[in-house]
C-alpha cells in the first residue's frame, strides 16, 4: 500500500503547473521560501501597522462596535441623556421670567397705546409698513459713514 502511496506521489509532483513547471517544483520552491520567513519576522509588525493605517479609516464603525474596538454610540447617547428635571411651581416662575428685566414687575400697568401707535399696527399687520419707513431710513443714516462710496461696482 505505501508502494501505491508513493506512485501517486510521484504521478502528482510531475503534474505540469503554471510558472514553476511541475507540481514538485513548486513544492521545491515553497519549502525554501518558507524557510526565509523567520528573516521577516521583524517587519511583521510595521507591515501590520501599515496596512491598517491605510484599512481601519475604511471599515464600518457598526463591525468596529462588533469586535469591540469602538464605542456603541446609540448606547452613549442613551447614557448621556440627561434625566428630567422637575420643578417645583416657584421655580418654574423663576426661569420664565428670566429674560425680563429686574426693574419691570409684572402688577405695574403698561401705558394705553396713543391712536397714532394703534393706526400704525393696523397697517403694519395689514400688511403696509410704511409707517416705519420714516425709522428704516433714520437708521440707515445712522449706520453708513458719511462719504462712504456705497457703489463699489462702478469702480471697475
Amino acid at each position: 500500500m505505501s508502494a501505491a502511496v508513493a506512485s501517486l506521489r510521484m504521478m502528482a509532483m510531475r503534474q505540469p503547473a503554471p510558472i514553476f513547471g511541475t507540481v514538485g517544483m513548486a513544492a521545491v520552491m515553497g519549502r525554501n521560501k518558507a524557510r526565509m520567513i523567520p528573516n521577516y519576522l521583524p517587519w511583521g509588525v510595521p507591515a501590520v501597522v501599515g496596512a491598517l493605517w491605510f484599512i481601519w479609516p475604511a471599515v464600518d464603525e457598526e463591525f468596529k462596535v462588533s469586535i469591540g474596538m469602538a464605542k456603541d454610540p446609540a448606547a452613549a447617547a442613551a447614557a448621556a441623556a440627561p434625566a428630567e428635571i422637575q420643578l417645583d411651581e416657584e421655580a418654574t416662575e423663576k426661569v420664565l421670567k428670566a429674560h425680563r428685566a429686574d426693574d419691570h414687575d409684572d402688577e405695574e400697568e403698561e401705558e394705553p397705546l396713543t391712536a397714532a401707535q394703534v393706526e400704525a399696527i393696523a397697517k403694519i399687520e395689514s400688511g403696509d409698513f410704511t409707517p416705519l419707513e420714516e425709522e428704516w431710513d433714520n437708521f440707515l443714516e445712522k449706520a453708513i459713514r458719511p462719504g462712504e462710496d456705497d457703489d463699489d461696482d462702478d469702480d471697475d
